[in-house]
């Protein structure tokens, strides 16, 4: 029996420590007394726990007595339960205010007796700033309290900001005197802020230096952080709407992070002296304009924020050291402006984790980092002025000496260039003598060549007509083909294409020939191709369009002596022979095809890709025969690549042979000779589009069967 009342005096003594807290006692009401070393805490892991279930004996004894100042938690997730005491020993009678110095809460609740009820007051940034009950940035709360009476508070925080326990009792007079020194004192620092935007706008208006208006965004982006945080945003911007503190403060982050690299990217010209930063910065603006994005939409845009601040804080510093380190004297300023900031930013954060005592530097590290950055930041721009205006009086000191020695130079140059002329006068007087002589020579000489010009022109226009010559003849084509066109179009005065058309053994024999060149080098290789087809065809009665292909090539071969010397000229070639008796028709290609319709279907029978003539490595050149039928009626097509090989059109390219066969399938339908007039107009039209000029002969044979 004894010893379960002696472990039950040891538990009592334990507990005893965690339940009851100090009393806090008011005796003056000139004196502000602090709470925080006199509470009881308890985190809510489940965030569950409601007031009721506080009030509890199981809850109650999980309270656990704080014994430092200004209790911190972080970024907690737990809703926070707080408990104290209050015993009033003075004469006054409701007079008396809690004041929660933490303006970074977001929900606020206080839970006091009155009149033997619970009443619950709540408070924070989520709540519209006029249904305060007390109209000041710091969240105050008037107390019941009666002389001689003992009163138990609880207060219950949820917040998403860094959470710091810090309240304090004083009179109401206190209270307001101290909110009105609170005013004044950030009312100073906004308007020193206001100063230095009004001063950077004057100086980019007379300036036009963009760095200044830059720098004024950074500034009002510096501005709309502090006026936000610290809860004027919501009293006198949108008393209304609490939320906007939330999105306006993520919103102001992600504009410094842009304005910061902007002022960077033009005040230390990056582009210049470290290109690769000036990019890293681009990037970091992109990521900030997508967090922007997300802002409304993502709740973890806000951390998002935070971090990518904290790491283009640190670029903004490094990029200033780097050039510092590299003579740019304008960087000097801009690396002090960034260390101060980031002292004080440091500062509030590790306060904020509890790391750091938090006293009125590291409270407000962050604000007087931030006006010395802006003062820094401000010398900086005005000694990159002064820095510029400098070398500008440098270089106009210097251009002034190159200026006079450049003069003395040009005297000096004169008297020579005086002497010299009188003697290069006499020079040019003896030239002229000699240069009425040349002229006569050259008008002489000018002469001779437009008389061998017309000459060759001559010769050349009568190869025309040799070449005519030996083209089929339109009454003998009538008479063979009768329902045709012949689209033929030479580059020059003579061409390297000509088409073949003769009759053998009751058989129509179709040829479009292609030769090496155009103008007079192709105009040979047609003459010779052309008797090559003759002694083939019409004295040697070879009939099979196969074994002619091959024969044409020996013979190119042999009359170019292409085994002997390096002599690569050929010609591509298209050979169709009409069989009237068993209505058949037999092709064969070197490198050209053929195209042929029925029941309004195109087929095209390709040559094989080899040419007559030229470089032969295979054993021997064999070429493919293709037989058609031609019980239904039929129209066929042979081309040279002239037609196809055409630039032109809007974006200036080749008109193609799939643009060729949509066309002639999509005329095919008309009669020959407006099927010439529709080919002809259109390559006419593809050429004007961009002013082309034609690139090479033009054959096209069409034939209806």
């Amino acid at each position: 029996m004894l010893k379960k009342v002696f472990f039950l005096c040891i538990f009592g003594l334990i507990t005893s420590q965690t339940c009851f807290s100090q009393i806090i006692s008011l005796k003056d009401s000139t004196q502000r007394y602090s709470v925080d070393t006199s509470v009881l805490i308890f985190v809510d892991s489940t965030n569950k726990v409601s007031f009721q279930d506080i009030q509890k004996p199981s809850i109650q004894n999980k309270f656990i007595h704080n014994k430092t100042e200004n209790p911190t938690f972080g970024y907690s997730p737990y809703h926070i339960w707080v408990k104290f005491t209050i015993e009033n020993k003075t004469n006054t009678f409701e007079d008396w205010v809690l004041s929660y110095d933490w303006v970074l809460i977001d929900t606020l609740y206080i839970y006091q007796k009155t009149q033997g009820k619970w009443q619950q007051t709540r408070m924070g940034h989520a709540v519209p700033f006029n249904e305060r009950i007390m109209p000041y940035i710091t969240f105050g709360i008037p107390l019941a309290l009666t002389r001689d009476s003992v009163n138990v508070f609880y207060l219950e925080i949820i917040n998403n900001y860094p959470t710091v326990v810090n309240s304090s009792i004083l009179s109401k007079d206190s209270f307001a005197n101290e909110q009105y020194h609170y005013n004044l004192s950030y009312g100073l620092y906004f308007g020193s802020l206001l100063v230095m935007m009004l001063y950077n706008f004057f100086i980019w208006i007379f300036l036009k230096d963009k760095s200044y208006l830059f720098y004024i965004l950074t500034i009002f982006c510096t501005l709309s952080i502090f006026f936000t945080v610290t809860g004027y945003g919501a009293q006198y911007l949108w008393p209304n709407f609490p939320e906007m503190n939330i999105y306006y403060a993520r919103l102001a982050i992600f504009g410094i992070i842009i304005s910061t690299s902007l002022f960077t990217n033009s005040f230390l010209e990056t582009k210049k002296y470290l290109p690769i930063f000036r990019y890293i910065f681009i990037a970091m603006m992109g990521m900030a304009c997508l967090g922007i994005l997300f802002l409304f939409f993502d709740q973890g845009a806000k951390h998002f924020g935070n971090e990518l601040l904290k790491i283009h804080t640190l670029l903004l510093l490094t990029t200033g050291i780097v050039l510092w380190s590299r003579g740019r004297k304008v960087a000097r300023f801009y690396v002090l402006a960034w260390v101060s900031y980031i002292i004080g930013g440091i500062g509030m954060t590790y306060s904020n984790t509890g790391h750091l005592p938090i006293n009125f530097f590291t409270r407000h590290g962050v604000e007087i980092g931030s006006v010395l950055e802006v003062i820094l930041l401000s010398l900086a721009l005005s000694d990159k002025y002064r820095l510029f205006r400098k070398e500008k009086e440098d270089a106009i000191e210097e251009l002034l000496k190159i200026e006079k020695q450049t003069n003395e130079e040009l005297e000096e140059k004169v008297k020579i260039r005086t002497q010299q002329q009188e003697e290069t006068n006499e020079e040019l007087l003896q030239s002229n003598e000699e240069l009425n002589v040349t002229i006569e020579k050259v008008n002489e000489q000018k002469i001779a060549i437009e008389k061998q010009q017309e000459q060759i022109l001559s010769s050349i226009n009568y190869a025309r007509n040799i070449q005519k010559a030996i083209l089929p003849r339109k009454e003998e084509m009538d008479k063979l083909l009768k329902d045709y066109f012949v689209l033929f179009k030479p580059k020059d005065v003579v061409s390297g294409d000509f088409y073949y058309c003769t009759e053998k053994d009751n058989k129509v024999i179709l040829a479009t020939i292609d030769c090496t060149g155009h103008g007079v080098p192709g105009a040979f290789m047609s003459l010779i191709a052309n008797d090559l087809l003759t002694e083939i065809i019409i004295n040697r009665n070879i009939l099979e369009v196969d074994v002619v292909l091959n024969k044409m090539h020996k013979g190119i071969r042999r009359i170019l002596r292409q085994k002997e010397n390096k002599n690569r000229d050929g010609m591509d070639l298209s050979l169709v022979i009409i069989d009237k008796q068993t209505k058949t028709l037999d092709f064969a290609g070197a490198s050209n095809h053929l195209i042929y319709i029925q029941d309004k279907q195109l087929y095209e029978i390709r040559g094989d890709k080899k040419s007559i003539g030229g470089e032969q490595r295979e054993q021997a050149r064999i070429f493919t025969k293709h037989t058609i039928s031609l019980e239904k009626p039929t129209q066929i097509y042979l081309f040279s690549d002239g037609y196809q090989d055409q630039f032109g059109g809007p974006s200036r390219k080749k008109f193609m042979i799939k643009t060729l066969r949509e066309l002639l399938l999509k005329i095919h339908t008309e009669d020959l000779s407006h099927q010439q007039e529709i080919l002809e107009d259109t390559i006419v039209d593809w050429m004007n589009q961009t002013k082309e000029s034609q690139i090479d002969d033009i054959l096209v044979l069409g034939v209806k069967i």
